[in-house]
Protein backbone atom coordinates (compact mmCIF):
# COMPACT_ATOMS: atom_id res chain seq x y z
CA UNK A 1 0.00 0.00 0.00
CA UNK A 2 2.86 2.44 0.74
CA UNK A 3 4.22 2.21 -2.82
CA UNK A 4 0.77 2.72 -4.29
CA UNK A 5 0.23 6.02 -2.46
CA UNK A 6 3.75 7.46 -2.68
CA UNK A 7 6.28 7.86 -5.44
CA UNK A 8 9.20 6.63 -3.33
CA UNK A 9 9.68 3.35 -1.48
CA UNK A 10 10.32 3.76 2.29
CA UNK A 11 14.08 3.09 2.00
CA UNK A 12 14.40 5.62 -0.83
CA UNK A 13 12.37 8.15 1.18
CA UNK A 14 14.76 7.78 4.13
CA UNK A 15 17.74 8.17 1.78
CA UNK A 16 16.24 11.35 0.27
CA UNK A 17 15.50 12.70 3.74
CA UNK A 18 19.09 12.11 4.86
CA UNK A 19 20.43 13.72 1.67
CA UNK A 20 18.26 16.79 2.25
CA UNK A 21 19.31 17.00 5.90
CA UNK A 22 22.98 16.87 4.91
CA UNK A 23 22.41 19.55 2.26
CA UNK A 24 20.67 21.74 4.82
CA UNK A 25 23.54 21.33 7.28
CA UNK A 26 26.00 22.26 4.52
CA UNK A 27 24.11 25.37 3.40
CA UNK A 28 25.88 27.52 6.04
CA UNK A 29 23.04 30.00 6.26
CA UNK A 30 22.75 31.42 9.79
CA UNK A 31 19.21 31.21 11.10
CA UNK A 32 19.68 34.27 13.29
CA UNK A 33 21.74 37.40 12.63
CA UNK A 34 25.15 37.41 14.23
CA UNK A 35 25.52 39.87 17.12
CA UNK A 36 27.07 43.22 16.21
CA UNK A 37 26.83 42.45 12.51
CA UNK A 38 25.94 45.15 10.02
CA UNK A 39 22.50 44.83 8.43
CA UNK A 40 22.76 43.12 5.09
CA UNK A 41 21.06 44.41 2.00
CA UNK A 42 21.10 43.50 -1.67
CA UNK A 43 24.10 44.73 -3.62
CA UNK A 44 24.77 44.76 -7.37
CA UNK A 45 27.22 42.22 -8.80
CA UNK A 46 30.76 43.13 -9.74
CA UNK A 47 31.56 43.92 -13.37
CA UNK A 48 30.95 41.99 -15.73
CA UNK A 49 28.52 39.77 -13.78
CA UNK A 50 24.75 39.79 -13.94
CA UNK A 51 22.89 38.87 -10.77
CA UNK A 52 19.65 36.90 -10.76
CA UNK A 53 17.66 36.78 -7.54
CA UNK A 54 15.15 33.93 -7.33
CA UNK A 55 12.18 33.41 -5.00
CA UNK A 56 9.22 31.09 -4.51
CA UNK A 57 6.24 31.94 -2.31
CA UNK A 58 3.45 29.60 -1.28
CA UNK A 59 -0.06 30.90 -1.79
CA UNK A 60 -3.37 30.43 0.00
CA UNK A 61 -4.24 27.96 -2.74
CA UNK A 62 -2.37 24.78 -1.71
CA UNK A 63 -1.97 23.70 -5.35
CA UNK A 64 -0.14 26.82 -6.59
CA UNK A 65 2.80 29.01 -5.65
CA UNK A 66 4.25 32.26 -6.90
CA UNK A 67 7.70 32.18 -8.52
CA UNK A 68 9.88 35.07 -9.58
CA UNK A 69 13.33 36.13 -10.58
CA UNK A 70 14.91 39.54 -11.05
CA UNK A 71 18.03 40.03 -13.18
CA UNK A 72 20.23 43.10 -12.59
CA UNK A 73 23.44 44.33 -14.16
CA UNK A 74 26.61 45.51 -12.37
CA UNK A 75 25.17 49.03 -11.97
CA UNK A 76 22.13 47.59 -10.21
CA UNK A 77 19.67 48.33 -13.02
CA UNK A 78 16.94 45.77 -13.54
CA UNK A 79 17.40 44.03 -16.88
CA UNK A 80 14.45 41.67 -16.49
CA UNK A 81 11.84 40.77 -13.90
CA UNK A 82 9.59 37.74 -14.21
CA UNK A 83 6.64 36.48 -12.16
CA UNK A 84 4.34 33.52 -12.58
CA UNK A 85 1.84 31.44 -10.66
CA UNK A 86 2.69 27.76 -11.12
CA UNK A 87 1.30 24.45 -9.97
CA UNK A 88 3.16 23.51 -6.83
CA UNK A 89 4.25 19.92 -6.43
CA UNK A 90 6.54 20.72 -3.49
CA UNK A 91 8.36 23.90 -2.46
CA UNK A 92 11.86 22.52 -2.95
CA UNK A 93 11.02 21.25 -6.43
CA UNK A 94 9.38 24.60 -7.29
CA UNK A 95 12.58 26.37 -6.25
CA UNK A 96 14.73 24.12 -8.46
CA UNK A 97 12.29 24.53 -11.38
CA UNK A 98 12.59 28.31 -11.00
CA UNK A 99 16.39 28.01 -11.15
CA UNK A 100 16.03 26.08 -14.44
CA UNK A 101 13.74 28.76 -15.89
CA UNK A 102 16.02 31.60 -14.76
CA UNK A 103 19.06 29.83 -16.24
CA UNK A 104 17.25 29.36 -19.56
CA UNK A 105 16.25 33.03 -19.73
CA UNK A 106 19.77 34.14 -18.78
CA UNK A 107 21.28 32.37 -21.78
CA UNK A 108 21.15 35.53 -23.87
CA UNK A 109 24.00 36.79 -26.03
CA UNK A 110 26.33 38.96 -23.98
CA UNK A 111 25.54 37.30 -20.65
CA UNK A 112 28.57 35.14 -19.94
CA UNK A 113 29.05 35.56 -16.20
CA UNK A 114 26.07 35.23 -13.90
CA UNK A 115 25.44 34.86 -10.20
CA UNK A 116 22.19 33.31 -8.99
CA UNK A 117 21.00 34.15 -5.48
CA UNK A 118 18.21 32.68 -3.41
CA UNK A 119 17.27 32.69 0.25
CA UNK A 120 16.46 28.97 -0.07
CA UNK A 121 19.82 27.61 1.11
CA UNK A 122 18.92 23.99 0.47
CA UNK A 123 18.08 24.64 -3.19
CA UNK A 124 21.29 26.65 -3.63
CA UNK A 125 23.37 23.81 -2.12
CA UNK A 126 21.61 21.32 -4.37
CA UNK A 127 22.48 23.34 -7.49
CA UNK A 128 26.15 22.60 -6.82
CA UNK A 129 25.72 18.82 -6.69
CA UNK A 130 27.14 16.70 -9.48
CA UNK A 131 24.17 14.34 -9.22
CA UNK A 132 21.17 13.52 -7.08
CA UNK A 133 18.79 10.58 -6.74
CA UNK A 134 16.93 10.59 -10.07
CA UNK A 135 13.66 9.79 -8.29
CA UNK A 136 13.74 13.05 -6.37
CA UNK A 137 14.50 16.17 -8.43
CA UNK A 138 17.55 14.49 -9.96
CA UNK A 139 16.55 15.49 -13.49
CA UNK A 140 16.19 19.12 -12.40
CA UNK A 141 19.69 19.06 -10.85
CA UNK A 142 21.13 17.58 -14.05
CA UNK A 143 19.41 20.31 -16.11
CA UNK A 144 20.67 23.04 -13.75
CA UNK A 145 24.23 21.73 -14.12
CA UNK A 146 23.89 21.43 -17.90
CA UNK A 147 22.62 25.00 -18.25
CA UNK A 148 25.19 26.39 -15.78
CA UNK A 149 27.99 24.81 -17.85
CA UNK A 150 26.95 26.98 -20.84
CA UNK A 151 28.15 30.14 -19.06
CA UNK A 152 31.81 31.17 -18.74
CA UNK A 153 31.19 31.57 -14.99
CA UNK A 154 28.04 30.62 -13.11
CA UNK A 155 27.74 30.94 -9.32
CA UNK A 156 24.96 29.95 -6.93
CA UNK A 157 24.79 31.84 -3.64
CA UNK A 158 22.56 31.51 -0.61
CA UNK A 159 21.55 34.85 0.91
CA UNK A 160 19.40 35.95 3.85
CA UNK A 161 15.78 36.82 2.97
CA UNK A 162 16.43 40.52 3.74
CA UNK A 163 18.85 40.54 0.78
CA UNK A 164 16.23 39.03 -1.51
CA UNK A 165 13.29 41.34 -0.75
CA UNK A 166 12.53 42.36 -4.34
CA UNK A 167 12.30 38.77 -5.63
CA UNK A 168 10.34 37.66 -2.56
CA UNK A 169 7.79 40.48 -2.94
CA UNK A 170 7.48 39.71 -6.64
CA UNK A 171 6.86 36.02 -5.86
CA UNK A 172 4.19 37.07 -3.35
CA UNK A 173 2.58 39.18 -6.07
CA UNK A 174 2.74 36.21 -8.45
CA UNK A 175 0.48 34.18 -6.14
CA UNK A 176 -2.43 36.34 -7.31
CA UNK A 177 -1.90 36.55 -11.07
CA UNK A 178 -3.51 34.39 -13.74
CA UNK A 179 -0.64 34.30 -16.26
CA UNK A 180 3.07 35.07 -16.30
CA UNK A 181 4.24 38.68 -16.36
CA UNK A 182 7.59 40.03 -17.57
CA UNK A 183 9.14 43.48 -17.22
CA UNK A 184 12.09 44.41 -19.45
CA UNK A 185 14.53 47.11 -18.41
CA UNK A 186 12.59 48.09 -15.30
CA UNK A 187 11.32 46.64 -12.08
CA UNK A 188 7.56 46.36 -11.66
CA UNK A 189 6.20 49.82 -10.75
CA UNK A 190 4.53 48.57 -7.56
CA UNK A 191 7.97 47.52 -6.21
CA UNK A 192 9.80 50.81 -6.83
CA UNK A 193 9.62 51.74 -3.14
CA UNK A 194 11.77 48.67 -2.29
CA UNK A 195 14.81 49.89 -4.24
Amino acid sequence: KWRGENLLAPDALVRVGMDLLNLYKGANVPLFPLPNSKPLTWSPPSLPFFKVNIAVCSSLDPFYCGVSFVMCDFIGHCVLAYADKVRMEQGFKAQLSTFVLALQVSLEPGINEVQFESSHGLAVSTCGLAQMDSGYCGNLVLEINRLASLFCICKFTSIPPRCNVLALELATYACNISSSETWLGTIPPFLINLV
